[in-house]
């Protein structure tokens, strides 16, 4: 759709029309509905019903930092009178944002119905909001102007984008504290060393956690009539550790666990055992 604007003065004479300006006319994406925000390790899960057509709308999240572990957030302004909030930024995963926006991609894999927001920090409180928005690119056709000194141009057809938005959610707030754990170390192994006249040992290795945050892993040793003790006062910093304590004949079980920078601490990997031989007479 095209709209022109006219100028007639009081004798009925005009300059003529404007340049046109172009809106889209259509049916709008599906409104989003109540939207749902639970924490994740490291961030939070916002979900919403998904939509069945295809190809889908991308989904738009956005999301307003309301108070930060250091107390509550003012509302970001430019700083002029009566000017508006400052515009959406892009999320960044490095720094906490006065406001982002996120966008869930849609398409011919349809609604995801969720997406996770891992650009928040530890102690955040935040609003969330969801809308579908469709982006079409058209090209209008050329138009005749009238410029400057009465002269009439011709518009140049030029593509412009153009966006049709559903309804809003309405609004959730979310107050994120990092309490869930890393996963399970993976892949623990065990070998027995010693002998030749060194001390009776049993090393372990397993693969190192992928997540960023954490600070080191705890080693549990079991023996065959007793329970599961931690044997490191410290964190172990890599994904190794040898036992130097273990007694000639006797089997023992082993668990490790990852912490996080909160001290959340992973479930146990899976057991493993090792026996240490006498030494032969």
């Amino acid at each position: 759709m095209a709209y022109r604007v006219t100028l007639v003065n009081e004798k009925g004479r005009s300059a003529g029309p404007s340049a046109p300006v172009y809106a889209i006319a259509g049916a709008a994406p599906p409104a989003v509905g109540p939207i749902a925000v639970t924490p994740r390790r490291n961030g939070a899960l916002i979900r919403w019903a998904p939509s069945s057509e295809r190809p889908a709308a991308p989904m738009l999240v956005t999301r307003t930092l309301v108070a930060n572990a250091a107390g509550p957030v003012a509302p970001k302004h430019s700083g002029r009178r009566g000017s508006q909030p400052a515009a959406p930024m892009k999320a960044s995963a490095a720094s906490t944002l006065q406001q982002a926006t996120l966008t869930a991609e849609g398409g011919l894999q349809g609604d995801p119905g969720g997406m996770v927001d891992h650009g928040i920090h530890d102690g955040d409180t935040l609003r969330y909001g969801a809308q579908r928005v469709l982006t079409v690119q058209l090209t209008p056709p050329p138009a005749l102007v009238t410029g400057k000194k009465g002269r009439v141009n011709e518009t140049k057809p030029v593509a412009q984008s153009f966006e049709l938005k559903s309804e809003p959610s309405p609004v959730v707030t979310f107050a994120f504290h990092d309490a869930i754990p890393p996963a399970a170390p993976a892949g623990l192994a065990a070998v027995t060393g010693g002998g030749f006249g060194e001390a009776p040992s049993i090393d372990l290795s397993w693969e190192p956690n992928s997540e960023l945050d954490i600070v080191g892993y705890n080693v549990y040793r079991a023996g065959l009539d007793s329970h599961f003790v931690r044997l490191n006062s410290d964190f172990v910093m890599g994904p190794e550790f040898r036992d130097a304590t273990v007694e000639p004949g006797r089997t023992y079980a082993y668990r490790v666990t990852a912490v996080d920078r909160h001290r959340n601490e992973s479930a146990p990997s899976a057991t493993v055992e090792a026996q240490v031989r006498r030494p032969e007479s």
